[in-house]
């Protein structure tokens, strides 16, 4: 999944300025219309003050070259102060 990622924030930034999370959800809703399969690699992200979505996109084609297949993220909704 996360190759897919890849290039929709990179394709996304260049072609929509702005829109890349737009283009990430309608990756991501595509993604979940395929069979299920088991990742290569994980990694969660950590959201917070200091590192938030636009940071996530940003290091995504890192995780890619180490191998990872898959991102996930802790309940960034529900968080507690500080974390």
């Amino acid at each position: 999944m996360i190759d897919h990622l890849g290039a929709a924030a990179t394709h996304a930034e260049s072609t929509h300025g702005s829109e890349p999370l737009d283009a990430l959800a309608r990756s991501l809703v595509s993604d979940l219309e395929v069979a299920s399969r088991v990742p290569r690699a994980t990694y969660r992200f950590q959201f917070n003050s200091k590192f938030g979505f636009r940071d996530a996109l940003k290091v995504i084609p890192y995780l890619a070259e180490l191998g990872i297949s898959d991102v996930y993220a802790s309940p960034y909704l529900k968080a507690r102060p500080g974390s």
